[in-house]
């Protein structure tokens, strides 16, 4: 992932002043809570750098095939990169260099969480008698 000048105060706004270049969800670890060991489960097979590590470090990192299931299920996709990749791709789906160019079609991600007082309250009376 490449920052461009546009994005730079958003992911301020998430990280700081940190700046990132490259993000992936590649790893998940996880901490046994009575003994404090570690173990580095791998989800993206594909990512050079993880690559690099497992070559240095052979026995660190399993499959994510070896996850147990009671604790795969648990396993959740990071609020932080969902963000991130969101803004991303609200200037980098256009095709068109002019509309680009010009953030003609700029998409932005809904700030509303729920539905109005009014949606709210209407749903409430339907759901006790049928609308």
């Amino acid at each position: 992932m490449v920052l461009r000048p546009l994005q730079i105060e958003f992911f301020r706004n998430l990280l700081g002043n940190d700046l990132i270049n490259y993000m992936r969800n590649s790893v998940k670890v996880v901490i046994d809570a009575y003994d404090g060991t570690t173990t580095f489960y791998v989800f993206d097979t594909e990512d050079p750098i993880i690559a690099a590590y497992r070559r240095i470090f052979p026995g660190l990192f399993k499959d994510a095939a070896m996850m147990p299931p009671g604790l795969r299920k648990h396993v959740r996709y990071p609020e932080l990169l969902l963000k991130l990749q969101a803004e991303v791709y609200g200037l980098y789906h256009m095709t068109d260099p002019e509309a680009f160019y010009n953030r003609e079609d700029l998409w932005t991600v809904a700030t509303e969480v729920g539905m109005s007082e009014e949606a709210n309250n209407k749903h409430r009376r339907c759901s006790r008698i049928s609308c």
